[in-house]
């Protein structure tokens, strides 16, 4: 549909991301400790395109933990 519209974004379902261990491994190295900071940080444009915004809806079933797991407050 991004395409179609010509706005070039593409459906989450669609995209390929990095795994989730290897996301959260990213992540974690960003020392964030709130769900809220990471909001924060997929708006500052420096977010690489290969991890979800959504990471909740994209590792559903594929390592998702909760946020304290996904952040590094739990292992």
């Amino acid at each position: 549909m991004g395409d179609f519209l010509g706005t070039g974004n593409i459906a989450s379902k669609d995209r390929g991301f990095r795994p989730f261990k290897e996301a959260r491994e990213f992540v974690r190295s960003l020392g964030l400790k709130y769900e809220r900071e990471w909001i924060d940080y997929t708006k500052s444009g420096t977010k690489p395109d290969d991890i979800p915004r959504t990471p909740a809806t994209v590792y559903k079933d594929k390592g998702w933990k909760g946020w304290d797991h996904f952040l590094g407050k739990t292992k």
